[in-house]
């Protein structure tokens, strides 16, 4: 079992700023990809450093795009984009390599940039500039570049001055589905932003990112992971609604309870076709509901708001029913055609399953809308039965993980059953898989105490044994890359 957490810098290294929102982190506690950041950048000139950090998906992560309530807390593994202003008109992004791979430095001009950001993202000959980086620095570079023009195009920036360096690295290793491409994007944001003296509004600034992830790197996920790389506040779960982004709330946890995230060793090498044919079959359904209340009558359609603005009282008792439970993309584009969704495409011959994917949108939603108010109820009242309900929520969301939407992994499924097994009476409250599914991050939710954790430990223990698989236990938490602001160092 390994262990990611904040790594304690010496007091005496020179610069040794904090990373820190407003929870008060020690001044000492940063992480040596900062300095390796760092150390890449010409001295003398004022050198900027951003950090951003993945996300544990609380709840509803996988409905995001469709309207639902998101709980999310940032993590405390992170992407570091350390920023200098040049004056030759170029700029350049270099990684720092992690393990034993590739270090990447790529560069051009500010010209080309601008005029890069006057075409859009699918016929900009730079979108595929850097097809040649490979592996997890692929995505960090492409999503670097991204953000410049997308900053560019949306006049968070006016220009890039004389140019730039950038340099970016990560604690996340090749952990899958922390959101290291939208904590990639974050960082950059905040950094270049800072070195232009411009002051980005969180929205707008989400919004960028957003667009980056979607159109640049191709992945047909929502929003809410990019605000919490941005906005997110230690140990704390911010409550975001996705129709298209609304903060809606934060609560802090007290310190009885810990969120730890726990992968589980293993991604499905094949979860993003899982997770588009998931999407696409979602977003199906929602082009059927629209149909039958238009059909209906009704003035009005979903809108934007996606599968989230059905209640699960409406579902059951209008729709259901009227959801073919399987259809074959052929024989669905050719009765409705297209679902209205630009991020996913019908395959012909995929039979996709419309009622159970969609219907896990609209119980996922109302388990989170429970989750928070239970959790908010016993942090009032000490009541241990809504603890209960929080327990019985999160198993409920993961058993929907896998049935409803078929997102779930043998691996995930495991590692929950020893969690309840070992911890269930001594403290650990629930369990669920999180994030896009098909393995990756078990969100843990338990009482901070020796019991829980000694538990937490066997089952981890149990788990590995049992698979052969190593896992990372993910603990602590850092602020969102505009909460901790950037330092000048």
């Amino acid at each position: 079992m390994k262990i990611e957490h904040e790594t304690t810098i010496p007091r005496a290294m020179p610069n040794a700023h904090a990373i820190t929102g407003r929870a008060g982190h020690d001044a000492s506690t940063v992480s040596h990809v900062a300095y390796d950041t760092l150390k890449r950048l010409a001295s003398g000139a004022p050198r900027f450093l951003a950090t951003a950090p993945g996300r544990l998906d609380v709840m509803s992560g996988l409905a995001d795009f469709s309207g639902a309530l998101v709980l999310q807390m940032p993590l405390a593994e992170h992407v570091c984009l350390a920023a200098q202003a040049r004056q030759d008109g170029m700029v350049t992004v270099a990684t720092v390599p992690e393990s034993d791979g590739p270090e990447w430095l790529r560069q051009m001009s500010v010209d080309s940039l601008v005029e890069a950001s006057r075409i859009s993202a699918q016929d900009s000959p730079f979108a595929q500039l850097f097809a040649d980086v490979r592996g997890n620095d692929g995505h960090c570079v492409r999503s670097v570049w991204g953000v410049l023009i997308e900053m560019l195009r949306s006049k968070i920036v006016e220009g890039l001055g004389g140019g730039l360096s950038l340099v970016v690295g990560s604690t996340m290793g090749d952990l899958r589905d922390l959101g290291k491409e939208s904590a990639t994007a974050a960082a950059t944001l905040a950094a270049v932003a800072r070195v232009m003296n411009k002051t980005p509004e969180p929205i707008a600034a989400a919004q960028v990112c957003h667009r980056v992830i979607n159109d640049w790197l191709k992945l047909p996920v929502g929003m809410s992971e990019t605000f919490c790389s941005l906005i997110g506040e230690p140990h704390t779960v911010t409550q975001l609604r996705c129709d298209p982004c609304t903060l809606v709330g934060a609560m802090r946890l007290p310190k009885s309870l810990a969120l730890i995230g726990v992968h589980c060793g293993t991604v499905d090498p094949e979860w993003r076709r899982r997770y588009e044919r998931a999407r696409t079959a979602a977003c199906m359904g929602r082009a059927l509901i629209d149909r039958i209340v238009k059909h209906a009558g009704g003035n009005h359609s979903l809108g934007d708001g996606g599968l989230a603005r059905v209640s699960v009282a409406d579902f059951v008792e209008r729709f259901r029913d009227r959801l073919p439970t399987k259809l074959k993309g052929s024989e669905f584009h050719s009765r409705f055609g297209e679902t209205g969704d630009p991020l996913t495409r019908i395959e012909p011959e995929v039979v996709y399953k419309i009622r159970s994917r969609t219907e896990h949108h609209i119980y996922e939603n109302a388990r989170a809308n429970d989750f928070v108010e239970c959790l908010a109820r016993w942090m009032r009242t000490g009541d241990e039965s809504e603890l209960g309900r929080v327990r019985d929520l999160m198993h409920a969301s993961h058993w929907s993980y896998g049935q409803r939407s078929g997102l779930g992994s043998v691996e995930t499924d495991l590692l929950t059953n020893l969690l309840r097994q070992h911890g269930r009476d001594v403290g650990i409250v629930g369990s669920r898989i999180s994030g896009r599914g098909c393995g990756g991050v078990v969100a843990v939710l338990l009482k901070a105490t020796k019991e829980s954790h000694d538990a937490l430990h066997s089952a981890i223990v149990d788990y590995e044994q049992k698979t052969g698989k190593s896992t990372t236990l993910l603990r602590g938490s850092l602020p969102g890359a505009l909460t901790a602001g950037v330092r000048q160092l």
